[in-house]
Parts: structure tokens; sequence; C-alpha cells
């Protein structure tokens, strides 16, 4: 039986791409394509430019028209800083106990250590400014880091948040060159829907850290500062400086934790092998894709007219590797010649056939933990006359939980 509660304990750990979609609490946009544009946000206050005209801004194509990146400038001596743009008391806008950010930025160039080239994207540390959050990207002691912070109350226990501190042998460095869409979440009593699979008492995540909607890191410590300063520093530097290192774009602020929003998918992602009635087929009847609080239905069509003719319902979340083998596995050798497992089968269920045409129906729960959540799905039929192994294969499909309709 396929059992979506048996994946909670990792589900905060495991999402997918979010959809720009606004919601309840949007408190600020500014699009960062213009001069012009950074001094009239789309929602909430304006944003100041730093008014040395030793900083140059460039802008640059991006994800949303242009992005915002700092080109050649004169640092500060005095910290080695680079002011760009700032937020004007923050307090107005910003709740210490709880908010989302959201921005979307490449870097191009990492920095070279935490002395050096330090990109403050949003606060940050060394901008002599009061902020009291930092979003910023450094190479602390050899290793790359984008990080997270909320800045402590006085037992001076620090917050912080970096996906090589959650994920094993991830690092910021293999987003590279590439938009990565970048949610930072916080809520002192807890992120409604995240349970830190860490907690023994199963309490809820306090801060998290998306990428691309998928929750990279998480904590539970709560003893951040209980209030934010008079002035955050936007895409700055602190060091000698890289021209045109990192591009952002599109930043926005809501006064809640708002897990990314999904729109639910389902394709078609590899072909099946041909059995004794053809090339078996597996689709959705809800073409869309699972949705939270529904029940999600596939189909096993093409199947031989006998009811001996058991189907093997495969479900699992790891299409590239099945107990260290590299996927896709060839059965040929096997005697399945042209059939390819494409998955590592964490959930099966045995289903019965009849005339030709099979349903596996599973009610999704709504549970906010699993919004994002990517799986992959495939069919091995039981048909003596297809081949050797007696077993054919239908498609592989590809699918993602939503919480908003398409």
């Amino acid at each position: 039986m396929f059992r979506f509660a048996l994946a909670l304990p990792v589900a905060g750990l495991i999402a997918a791409l979010a959809a720009p979609t606004a919601a309840q609490g949007w408190v600020f946009h500014n699009t960062l394509d213009s001069d012009s544009a950074i001094v009239n946000s789309q929602i909430g206050p304006d944003l100041r430019i730093e008014s040395s005209p030793l900083v140059k801004r460039n802008f640059v194509p991006a994800v949303e028209d242009l992005g915002m990146t700092v080109g050649s400038s004169v640092h500060n001596l005095t910290r080695c800083t680079t002011h760009n743009l700032f937020l004007d008391d923050p307090r107005d806008l910003l709740d210490t106990e709880r908010g989302t950010i959201q921005f979307w930025v490449r870097i191009d160039q990492m920095p070279s250590s935490i002395c050096e080239d330090t990109f403050r994207l949003f606060g940050g540390p060394f901008d002599q400014l009061p902020s009291g959050i930092g979003i910023w990207v450094a190479n602390i002691y050899d290793v790359p880091r984008l990080q997270f912070e909320l800045f402590p109350s006085t037992n001076g226990a620090v917050p912080v948040l970096s996906i090589d501190d959650y994920v094993e042998g991830a690092s910021v460095e293999q987003y590279l060159n590439r938009w990565v869409k970048v949610d930072e979440l916080w809520d002192r009593t807890g992120i409604d829907g995240l349970t830190n699979p860490h907690d023994p008492d199963g309490l809820e995540y306090s801060m998290a850290l998306f990428f691309d909607g998928e929750l990279v890191a998480g904590t539970g410590q709560r003893g951040w500062y209980g209030g934010f300063g008079t002035q955050v520093g936007i895409g700055g530097w602190t060091g000698i400086g890289l021209d045109d290192a990192f591009v952002m774009d599109e930043l926005k602020i809501w006064d809640n934790a708002r897990i990314p929003v999904f729109e639910p998918e389902f394709f078609y992602a590899y072909p099946g092998c041909p059995g004794s009635a053809g090339v078996p087929s597996l689709a959705a009847t809800n073409h869309d894709g699972p949705l939270l609080n529904s029940q999600f239905t596939m189909t096993f069509d093409g199947l031989p007219v006998n009811r001996t003719c058991l189907i093997f319902a495969f479900l699992g979340f790891d299409r590239d590797y099945l107990n260290g083998t590299p996927l896709p596995l060839d059965l040929s050798s096997i005697g399945a010649p042209g059939c390819m497992l494409y998955l590592d089968p964490d959930f099966d269920a045995l289903l019965g056939n009849h005339l030709g045409h099979v349903e596996w129906s599973n009610y999704i729960p709504d549970l906010p933990a699993l919004v994002g959540m990517r799986f992959f799905t495939q069919g091995l039929v039981l048909d003596p006359a297809a081949n050797p192994l007696g077993a054919s294969f239908t498609n592989a499909c590809e699918a993602r939980i939503g919480n908003v309709d398409a």
C-alpha cells in the first residue's frame, strides 16, 4: 500500500520548485531592475540608493526582465565595505517573531575567504549597520556558504542555516552560474507544517532555508534577538570586491512564515518495454498531478486481458541510484531485453488486472510538509509470455505534490 505518512519524517527535507505566486501577508516587493524601480517599490516602502558615485550598479537580463549587480566600485577603506541599497527602518516591515524573505540570485563567482568578498545579499556581517538579520555568501575556512541568520539574544547563540550543514555533500557551489530562488522563513512559535525530524518531541522548525523550493536547512533554535535595527543593506559586499560577481532579482517580503507555493505536476518521463499485449502504459486521471487533501489516481493500461497478469506499482523518491547502483538499470541481462527500471522503489502495491485496465488511487492528506515533494512511479507487469523474465514494464512518470490548483 502506498502510504505517504511513512515519508513524513523526511518530507520537510524533500521539496521542489516554487511557483512565483503572491500570498496573504505580502508586504514588500521591489523588482530591482533599474535605479528608478529601486526607489519606487511595487509594494511597501521604497529602497534608498547609496549616494556615493563610486558604487556602480549594472542591470542585466534576469528572471523577470532585468536584475541588479554591482559593477566596478570603490569600497569603504575603514571596513572594506561597499554599500549599495538600503531598507531604512526595517522594523516597520520585518517582524522578529515571523516572516519570509524571498529573492532570486545568480552567483557567478564565489568569495575567496571570509575576509575578502563577502556578498551581503540582505543584511549580514561587517556592514556597520544594525540590521539584526543576515543573508550572505562567504568562504568560511575554505567552505563556501550561503547563510541565513537571525542575530542573537544575550545568550550569544546565533541561529544560522547553511545547506552544507544539513545536506550531506551539498554546497552552495553546486548552484553557481544559475538562477536560484532563495526563501528564508522564520517563526518563533514554529513554522506550521515543517516538523523537525531531529526533534525528539516532534516540534516544528523555527527557521528554514529553501533553494528553488527545496528545504535545504532548518533549525528549531528560537533564541534570536528581539528586535531588528534601523537599517538593512541590500546587494552590497565586504572585501576587495569582485565586479558583477552576483545578480539579484525580485526581492519580496511576507509578514508570515510562508512555505513556497506549488502547482501539482505529473508527466511522462521514460519509455516502457513491450509485453505480450504491447507496451503497457502508466498515466494519471487528474493530469495536473497530485494535490493536497485530494484523491490521486494513476491508471495502468495496455495489459494482457488475463487475471494472472498482476501489476506491481512502484513509487520512489530516488531515480539516480538503486542500492548504490546507478539508474536506470538495464534488465536485458536477466531476461527482459529493452526493459529498464527507472527508480528505487520505496513503496509498492500488488494490483489485480481487470480486463487490461487497472486504477491505483491514493488519498494525499492535507499536510503542508508534503508540499513540493517529488516522486517517481513505474509499473512491473507479471506477463509470462512477454520474455524469459516473464515481466514487462510501463513507462516511468514523475510527479510533484501541489497545494494550489494548476
